[in-house]
């Protein structure tokens, strides 16, 4: 089944999108230079989110398979973009930091080069038309 997603105006630039997948919505908005209010996500971000998800995810569920014992996992962005339009991402770095009382360096290494090269379909397209770089670190914590 192919993913169905709508987009609807809400008020001035805010929007509202839906999926199938999920019922609730997700407010998407503009700067308000021009005429966002502030009320939702900015659509070039939810490219960021949605690439960080998915390598995320990928990356988790691999490291649970592996049977690595973490508590925290997150990833954070730096981006550059085209000066000219449309602002297009031109490098997006990418920083992962697990956090566990058990996690080995190569597992880690392992799962995010598995999400990279073959898993995450948000960086096979984004990765065709910008760098993308990703770093990680282990943040090793005593066991409860």
């Amino acid at each position: 089944m192919a993913d169905k997603v709508t987009v609807k105006l809400d008020s001035g630039m805010h929007l509202n999108a839906y999926s199938t997948a999920f019922d609730a919505p997700i407010p998407l908005d503009s700067d308000p230079d021009v005429g966002g209010q502030e009320k939702g996500h900015r659509p070039l971000e939810m490219l960021l989110i949605g690439l960080g998800g998915c390598m995320s995810m990928d990356a988790v569920s691999i490291l649970r398979k592996k049977k690595q014992e973490f508590t925290d996992f997150e990833v954070s962005f730096e981006t550059e973009q085209r000066e000219d339009h449309p602002h297009a991402y031109t490098t997006i770095n990418m920083h992962f930091i697990v956090s566990g009382s058990k996690v080995d360096e190569k597992a880690m290494a392992r799962a995010l080069e598995l999400s990279y090269d073959k898993y995450c379909p948000a960086n096979a397209m984004l990765k065709e038309y910008a760098t993308i770089n990703y770093s990680y670190e282990i943040r090793h914590t005593e066991s409860a």
